[in-house]
């Protein structure tokens, strides 16, 4: 039953992405849904870990602006107490942190702090980089850090 929520929460993101945007490059998304998205489940935790934030730097660096623009976006869980005054704090927190870290690394797609715990059992490990492909009904999962046949793996997968 959690997976069946999670899969209808995900395909129904994408649906919803198709007739809006979460970026702040909203004039660059196109409207028709896309044969393959990229969803980037960003433990906040790994901001810690040199390793795994420097491959995700490299890979989020490795995709083209514009498939950066239309096709990807990123979710950050993090651990803290739900429903909790101090978990408010928290994600007020880690929302302007996320800000702050998609300026400074000139990350172009938007990042959406996950409040309700929705996405804590996809990331399983750490951060996470989940390829949906539409036509093919297909999902993979590739955990951070990432080696370089991964990466050239999934640049294969969805075609740059």
């Amino acid at each position: 039953m959690k997976y069946f929520k999670v899969t209808s929460l995900i395909l129904g993101m994408i649906l919803f992405q198709t007739t809006t945007s979460f970026s702040d490059h909203a004039e660059d998304r196109q409207e028709e849904p896309a044969k393959i998205q990229l969803l980037l489940i960003i433990d906040f935790g790994d901001f810690m870990c040199f390793s795994c934030l420097e491959s995700f730097l490299q890979f989020c660096y490795s995709l083209p602006h514009q498939f950066q623009d239309q096709y990807v976006w990123g979710v950050v869980i993090f651990e803290g107490n739900i429903g909790s005054e101090s978990e408010d704090i928290a994600v007020k927190i880690a929302e302007k942190k996320i800000r702050g870290f998609r300026m400074a690394n000139r990350v172009r797609f938007p990042i959406l702090v996950d409040r309700s715990r929705i996405f804590s059992s996809l990331a399983g490990k750490g951060t996470t980089v989940v390829i949906l492909k539409g036509e093919a009904q297909e999902v993979k999962r590739y955990i951070f850090p990432l080696s370089r046949e991964q990466i050239a793996e999934i640049h294969k997968t969805i075609g740059i």
